[in-house]
């Protein structure tokens, strides 16, 4: 699969992150695959059929559900500890338009907000 560059924006209640980095975009399986450029150099992978967003690194790894219909479910599994915690998700929105991917959603328990955009491009 072919890299690309893309363009990262992420915002939370607490943050704003704007960042370039390559990724892919495997269109024939609808996933989008990078590293973020933190420390920890967590890896990234959404199933746009699924709607399913994942992190993982070496201390944890998280699994949200971003289901628009409906409030779902998210996990985070702590490698360290052996354990999780759920977190309740309502998704806004997640749409993909002209190799643009919007997703925001609110973790409930929390009332964080956050809207993550990523634009992929050669």
């Amino acid at each position: 699969m072919k890299k690309e560059k893309f363009h990262i924006l992420l915002i939370t209640n607490d943050i704003k992150d704007e960042y370039n980095l390559l990724g892919s975009y495997d269109k024939k399986e609808n996933l989008i695959e990078f590293y973020e450029t933190n420390k920890l150099r967590s890896k990234i992978t959404i199933d746009l059929n699924k709607h399913i967003l994942s992190k993982e690194n070496i201390d944890y790894k998280i699994i949200l559900d971003l289901d628009t219909s409906k409030e779902t479910n998210g996990e985070v599994f702590l490698n360290k500890e052996n354990g999780s915690i759920r977190l309740k998700i309502k998704t806004n929105t997640f749409d993909l338009t002209n190799n643009k991917l919007t997703m925001k959603y609110t973790i409930l328990d929390s009332k964080e907000e956050i809207i993550y955009e990523i634009e992929m491009g050669e």
